[in-house]
């Protein structure tokens, strides 16, 4: 049994550095040992900044030198797959950053040898930990609307509408927002719903961005609409885009259940300068208006919530069991961790069968 568990990160975006550095640093139980980044001047900065003993600009290097428990992955998408596999071959619990991989064969391969190895494994589908969307899953679990008949996601933002290279917009590192923002809503219609069977899906792709050579590059989609059946017989859609003009929101996120005994809807409007507030409101079959409902049974904590959905959820305030905190209390416990990579292969499923759709114009059978 591990005491203290040491973690290599993979990363030094700001991502890496403010999200889930911060978690790890936050939890007594790790010690973040080395980090890594493809420019080793960045990385050894990042490391005498931070205070990391060791810095890395090859994550091949880190994991054979770094004497590691775990392995934190925050890194392009195309990178996921040999990273995972470079780790597990270690035997190193590793959380990697969603989409899981580019293929359903790369995540399934991936989750195989995670079980096989005998570690914890985690993708990171931050709104799974967002209160809001907690007490939802409970309520839902509770009976509040029934049995669900259909429901609606949203995740829309406008980064796309940047004129800078930027990997996420690169068919060779990224499938477009069908993957990068998808996969967050994939994970949550199917938890919240229930396993997802057929798909039919419409990508488009508004913008041109530039490529790593200054070249114009077509990104594999900028704006997705994906039609979703589930095992349980309800329909639901997604929508998904990064050239979405949100005014003050920098993202607008919206997820509604309808219920044949009631529905449920939360709006999560982020906005990085001040947060808008995230709301949960619902009704029973008959109620009218629609209540808003708490998030927590406390109401000082209910408030704090609403304010500051997203620091709870990516644990800016160092004491919630989420995201990173979650994985070193797994490992510790010498316990499994959900979501796990079978959470993972599950939403690239849905991805590879939305692009596939798309390409033939047909409904795809997962």
């Amino acid at each position: 049994m591990l005491s203290k568990v040491r973690v290599g990160l993979v990363g030094i975006r700001n991502w890496a550095i403010g999200v889930h550095l911060h978690q790890l640093r936050s939890h007594p139980g790790a010690e973040v040992a080395a980090i890594c980044g493809r420019d080793l001047n960045r990385a050894e900065q990042a490391a005498v900044q931070h205070g990391i003993s060791r810095a890395f600009s090859d994550y091949r290097e880190m994991i054979d030198k770094g004497d590691l428990d775990a392995i934190i992955i925050s890194t392009p998408d195309d990178t996921h797959y040999p990273i995972t596999l470079a780790a597990l071959e270690k035997g190193l619990h590793v959380v990697c950053e969603k989409p899981l991989a580019m293929s359903v064969a790369q995540a399934r391969e991936m989750r195989d040898r995670a079980e096989t190895a005998g570690v914890v494994h985690m993708p990171f589908f931050t709104f799974r930990w967002i209160p809001a969307f907690q007490r939802m899953k409970q309520l839902v679990n509770d009976g509040y609307i029934g049995r669900c008949l259909s429901c609606e996601f949203h995740f829309l933002e406008g980064i796309g509408r940047q004129s800078d290279y930027h990997w996420r917009f690169d068919p060779q590192q990224s499938q477009g927002v069908v993957a990068d923002r998808g996969s967050h809503m994939f994970d949550l219609a199917r938890w919240l719903v229930g396993d997802i069977t057929r798909v039919n899906a419409h990508l488009v792709t508004f913008q041109t961005y530039p490529g790593p050579d200054g070249k114009p590059m077509d990104a594999i989609c900028d704006d997705a609409w994906v039609m979703l059946e589930f095992a349980g017989g309800a329909t639901g859609s997604v929508h998904t885009s990064w050239v979405t003009y949100r005014a003050e929101r920098n993202i607008e996120q919206r997820v509604v259940l309808y219920g044949d005994q009631g529905m449920l809807e939360v709006d999560n409007p982020i906005a990085f300068s001040a947060s808008p507030g995230t709301i949960l409101r619902g009704a029973r079959y008959g109620e009218q208006p629609m209540n808003e409902l708490p998030v927590s049974d406390d109401p000082k904590l209910d408030a704090a919530y609403h304010q500051a959905m997203l620091a709870y959820a990516f644990d800016v305030f160092g004491r919630e069991p989420v995201g990173d905190r979650l994985f070193i209390d797994s490992i510790l416990a010498n316990q499994p961790v959900s979501p796990d990579f079978t959470d993972g292969l599950k939403a690239q499923e849905v991805i590879e069968a939305a692009i596939a759709s798309h390409e033939s114009g047909r409904w795809v059978v997962i």
